[in-house]
């Protein structure tokens, strides 16, 4: 399905959804590396406090604090709010609540900061994420359970599920293994192109969602521990925003939900949001009170337009040429093979198959790369089995044949993430720039359509 891209680049660009009179000056939750390096700290330290601050459950959960309270709400939604239509909305709340009580509980006085993995996806081992004064670095591969030993959580140790340190393994094997996350395209590709909410949800949560789980590895990559790793908040807010997003590029759909819920039962936006008593004092409320995010209490908030690495620097020229040889150059016939090839994952440079690089390759510093493949005991973990692990698989398959297509037929295309990008201070993105960042996804997309239609 194609859309108008004059219609579309404005809903892209655009800083704010229209709040409601009960919303009248949302907040902003920005990019990590949008924050200052005092509001990363006064960040890191509220989240901190947290740990330290008395459980507020009852006393049956045997809590130990009140971010462990936090993790517990997680683990008692596993079978509600995953692989189902609840997925979006029920996170939404939970995002909110944890936000509320780090401000409430421990005086911190920011939004949740996101991290947009976009930026970091075609070496996200090497995110400013994992420095020592952000969230710590990759598992020690002479522990027992691969445990972090940099950073503020290095001593931190998890109360339920499994009583162990905060773990991670990037690549979700060894620590030599290296993981690719989806690329700011092929997102672009996801969210322009899901025509309904069902669709949507479920092309984002078995996509994107968990590969960046099983990218990071460890607590990540365990359902029932993820919210143990203080970066499972930041990784769900940019999902949230995901969600924004794609509200407001199809406005038709924006108050839109439905699919199943995790019974088999048709999800309906009357159905009730449970929190596990999280925040004593704030009732349940319907799905349809998480549909905007500027709709009034609980939620008022929108999302900053993130940042890219050397955005000022030739973004909007590099915009302008990609959709001109978009619209007028003819499909290649290796392009139109690779877009329509039906093992796109069998392909690299590496062996010969395409110009793509491989997903261990950290030397290419201007191709794309595919988005490594959720593994198939996280997918099953992450409750993706049968018809919806083959749909995954497929959705994988299609992005993979988009970013061959690419790299392809556009040569001279440099993505934001691109590697020889990775030396430049990122900067945040003005609504012009994410307009031009628009335009050249579109033309990307639009000719990959045009290649497979061919």
């Amino acid at each position: 399905m194609l859309i108008s891209l004059v219609a579309l680049v404005p809903l892209i660009a655009a800083a704010t959804t229209q709040p409601s009179a009960a919303c009248a000056k949302p907040a902003v939750r920005r990019e990590w590396r949008e924050l200052t390096a005092a509001e990363q700290t006064n960040y890191i330290d509220a989240v901190l406090c947290l740990k330290s601050q008395k459980s507020k459950l009852p006393r049956s959960a045997k809590s130990p604090s009140r971010f462990d309270d936090v993790a517990y709400t997680h683990m008692m939604a596993l079978d509600v709010a995953h692989s189902s239509a609840l997925f979006l909305p029920w996170h939404r709340a939970y995002l909110a609540a944890y936000e509320s009580i780090l401000q409430s509980e421990c005086g911190y006085k920011g939004t949740l900061p996101y991290w947009d993995w976009t930026v970091d996806s075609q070496a996200p081992e090497k995110s400013v994420l994992w420095s020592s004064k952000a969230f710590g670095g990759d598992g020690d591969p002479s522990s027992t359970n691969l445990c972090i030993r940099s950073g503020p959580f290095k001593a931190w140790r998890s109360a339920f599920a499994r009583r162990m340190c905060l773990a991670r393994s990037f690549g979700g094997g060894s620590l030599d293994s290296t993981a690719v996350l989806y690329s700011p395209e092929a997102i672009y590709m996801l969210l322009s192109r899901s025509t309904t909410y069902d669709d949507f949800r479920s092309a984002l949560e078995e996509g994107p969602h968990n590969n960046v789980h099983s990218a990071i590895g460890g607590d990540m990559a365990l359902i029932d521990m993820s919210a143990n790793d203080p970066v499972f908040m930041l990784h769900h807010a940019n999902v949230d925003r995901m969600w924004a997003l794609w509200q407001k590029m199809h406005p038709a759909l924006a108050g839109s939900y439905g699919g199943d819920n995790a019974d088999g039962t048709a999800a309906d936006a009357g159905d009730v949001i449970s929190l596990f008593n999280l925040i004593p004092s704030q009732p349940k409320r319907p799905v349809s009170a998480m549909l905007n995010t500027t709709g009034g209490a609980p939620l008022c908030y929108v999302y900053s337009n993130s940042v890219r690495a050397g955005i000022g620097a030739g973004g909007t020229a590099n915009a302008r040429r990609a959709a001109a040889e978009a619209a007028g150059d003819a499909i290649t016939a290796e392009a139109a093979r690779l877009a329509r090839h039906a093992e796109p994952y069998e392909l690299d440079a590496a062996r010969g198959g395409a110009a793509t690089p491989a997903q261990g390759d950290r030397g290419d510093g201007a191709r794309l790369r595919c988005a490594t493949r959720v593994a198939g005991h996280i997918a099953a973990q992450m409750r993706v089995g049968g018809a919806a692990f083959e749909r995954a698989r497929a959705r994988e398959d299609a992005q993979c044949r988009f970013v061959h297509f690419v790299n392809a037929q556009f040569a001279g295309h440099r993505s934001h993430a691109a590697l020889g990008r990775a030396g430049r201070a990122p900067a945040a993105v003005s609504a012009a720039a994410a307009a031009a960042d628009a335009a050249a996804y579109e033309a990307l997309a639009a000719a990959f359509e045009r290649a497979q239609c061919g």
